[in-house]
């Protein structure tokens, strides 16, 4: 089983098995489960080998944390202290000793328990570290995962394991474990240890910062509006270079692109930077750490000298930059949008309320309506006009409008919350809102950011807080003629069919989860 998705601060999420062996979630031995109570001291190590990780999709970066798939899972009587550490090594198998040399400590909690997971609903317990650890991308790794406490009971959690097989570690030496009833040998080294074979080892969800982080410009205040007229060289710290930010490794080969496109929707590149004339840029990590590249060359109409951006002949407006950042075995794309100022430019943010679908509203009940507003021009923003449209969207015509004169002192980049009067209606249908500004006291020298949304529709739902539909039909049955049956039915007052009926409620799906079900005779 392999699964990997990206999250925000370029953590990726890798989950990594035992490749060839038996793969399974269950009780399994208890000396093997690295969450057993069984023992004062629960201790186990286990070696993932750098083609194991690399051949599940992950990349080099720095390990934010682990998770174990467990289940059938109650909690501990007594808290047990968790230590986990971690460390690099070129030995592809375990030996039976307690070797510590080089490992880091990348997480303790004094006081950890596990919580209960019902046996049918596995979950990931999650250990976020205190400490990353960089994984070089080419290093097997070793993991030292200890519990402690004065006490024990055998009580443990189903977990998700493997039977590791060749080739991809060796089926005699993946796994030490060390489990005693007497003093803390998390805090000391064991004094022997034990080798299972064939060695059981936990599927574990590692999370790993790998890439870009954050860049200039960006789609996140300050970094969101740009000053047209202004040059960005780095000499002010209001006025940083374009850059990139990103996690790196020493000694490991990085390639870069960066481009500025704009003004939206239109995709001229007006700045992109380069390496020795070559868009892409080849980066060789000289440290290991969260790493800023500063463009030192760059083309295009807003290129200033060593890679500045000029915007002293930029028209103001939308923009974006598109990057990315490329290792071997992995490709992160980078895309923001950001405004170089007009002197006047307000802009609507987002929509608060009413929320788009999935999510429904029952009919006849008060909605509220409310937006934010954003100024994204030099010069302060004092009073405006924000109305808001909602138009059903089988017939596209308006059912509600409502006009806010807002006044206040907005400074660039500050945001308001602007709150309409409540819409409400007893139709059941889909409807699209838009949210649009208009200032008063000067002219929006930008109205491609005036509405939202900017494209589309923004859709919303109101549904029957109760709701009932035909399930079945009981009588007649499914062999009778319905033509036939039907007239007589209508024919006999006396006749009677059977349906049942069920009512659903307004979040509930009919065909998976009924809130109540009868049986009903409808004379007909």
């Amino acid at each position: 089983m392999v699964t990997s998705s990206q999250i925000s601060r370029s953590q990726i999420f890798v989950e990594v098995d035992g490749g060839v062996g038996a793969l399974g979630l269950g009780a399994t031995t208890y000396v093997y489960n690295p969450l057993c109570d069984w023992s004062n001291t629960q201790r186990n190590q286990y070696i993932f080998r750098a083609s194991e990780l690399s051949s599940r999709g992950m990349t080099p970066g720095q390990i934010a944390s682990i998770a174990i798939n467990i289940r059938n899972a109650t909690p501990w009587p007594v808290n047990r202290s968790v230590t986990i550490r971690m460390a690099s090594t070129a030995a592809n198998a375990l030996t039976g000793s307690w070797n510590m040399a080089g490992f880091t400590t990348v997480f303790t909690n004094p006081a950890f328990n596990i919580p209960v997971v019902p046996l049918a609903t596995p979950q990931w317990l999650t250990f976020n570290f205190q400490t990353p650890f960089m994984w070089d991308g080419v290093s097997n790794l070793i993991i030292d995962f200890c519990t402690y406490r004065n006490g024990n009971t055998f009580l443990f959690p189903d977990w998700e394991s493997t039977t590791v097989g060749a080739p991809n570690t060796n089926v005699w030496g993946a796994q030490n474990y060390y489990d005693h009833g007497g003093a803390d040998n998390c805090a000391n080294t064991p004094g022997f240890a034990s080798i299972y074979r064939p060695s059981r080892r936990p599927v574990l969800l590692f999370g790993v910062l790998s890439g870009i982080e954050s860049s200039f410009p960006d789609d996140v205040d300050p970094r969101r509006i740009l000053l047209q007229g202004q040059i960005y060289n780095g000499v002010d710290p209001r006025f940083p270079k374009p850059s990139l930010s990103f996690r790196q490794t020493a000694g490991q080969s990085i390639n870069l692109t960066y481009r500025i496109v704009g003004p939206l929707p239109a995709t001229n590149v007006i700045y992109e930077g380069r390496k020795s004339g070559n868009p892409t840029i080849n980066h060789v990590a000289a440290t290991t750490a969260l790493f800023t590249y500063e463009m030192t060359e760059a083309t295009g109409p807003a290129a200033g000298v060593n890679g500045t951006l000029d915007l002293r002949f930029t028209a103001g407006g939308s923009y974006r930059l598109e990057a990315s950042y490329q290792i071997p075995g992995y490709t992160q794309q980078w895309s923001k949008e950001f405004s170089i100022a007009f002197p006047n430019d307000l802009m609507v943010r987002q929509i608060r309320s009413p929320l788009s679908i999935p999510r429904k509203y029952p009919r006849g009940v008060e909605m509220p309506v409310s937006a934010q507003i954003q100024n994204v021009g030099l010069n302060n923003v004092t009073d405006a006009l924000v109305i808001a449209s909602i138009r059903h969207l089988a017939t596209n015509s308006e059912v509600y409008r409502d006009t806010v004169v807002w006044s206040g002192n907005l400074a660039t980049g500050e945001i308001a919350t602007v709150d309409f009067a409540n819409y409400s209606t007893l139709n059941v249908a889909t409807y699209a809102i838009t949210v649009c500004t208009e200032l008063l006291s000067a002219v929006d020298q930008q109205t491609a950011n005036d509405c939202q949304p900017t494209s589309g529709n923004y859709i919303f739902e109101t549904k029957y807080n109760e709701e009932v539909g035909a399930q079945a039909i009981d009588v007649p049955g499914t062999s009778a003629r319905i033509t036939h049956v039907a007239r007589s039915l209508l024919a006999a007052a006396s006749s009677t069919a059977v349906f049942r009926i069920c009512r659903t409620s307004l979040f509930a799906f009919r065909s998976s989860r009924i809130r109540d079900a009868s049986l009903f005779t409808i004379r007909l």
